[in-house]
């Protein structure tokens, strides 16, 4: 009997400390609040995720697991809401479920383009240089840094300083 009391106990913990983990609660917050330690919290909380991992995703780290079951806790508390017609909670419903889609991994990929001034062709003139070169490859990284294409390292305005002293290496030649 003893040991399905221990068994009920550890149980009715790991309740309290999914609750406090989908609350945000730290696993120092939740070891001195159950007057635990904070191995038996980490152990408790390794358990947890590893059953919903079981029951919802599959293959996700911890934090997409907590961050999943928090967004599913504020879908459940919008849904009748929502479903009534209720315009904020539509719109928080959908941002909820978008959410959940980009942590899954199940979003569509955005899509981008490289375009020049005015979204044309990004436009390089080669000016003689041999393919391949120190200077052909500067002109070419000049060339997308200044149409905003990349940016460089330390970079903060585009490149238009880089972009001009590439530029002027490559003339000097």
């Amino acid at each position: 009997m003893k040991k399905r009391d221990g068994e009920a106990q550890r149980e009715m913990r790991r309740k309290r400390v999914a609750a406090n983990l989908l609350g945000g609660l730290t696993y120092r917050q939740m070891a001195e609040a159950l007057e635990v330690s904070l191995g038996t919290i980490a152990s408790d909380v390794r358990i947890i995720i590893g059953r919903w991992r079981t029951d919802q995703v599959g293959t996700t780290d911890e934090w997409a697991q907590i961050q999943i079951r928090r967004l599913d806790t504020m879908l459940n508390a919008l849904w009748d809401k929502a479903l009534s017609g209720d315009e904020k909670a539509v719109r928080a419903v959908v941002e909820i479920i978008e959410k959940q889609n980009k942590i899954l991994g199940t979003e569509a990929p955005t899509k981008h383009e490289l375009g020049g001034p005015d979204g044309g062709p990004v436009v390089h003139e080669h000016r003689g240089q041999v393919h391949g070169s120190i200077e052909h490859v500067a002109a070419v990284i000049a060339t997308l840094a200044g149409v905003g294409a990349i940016q460089l390292p330390g970079d903060v305005d585009s490149g238009a300083a880089e972009n001009d002293a590439l530029h002027r290496r490559d003339a000097d030649g």
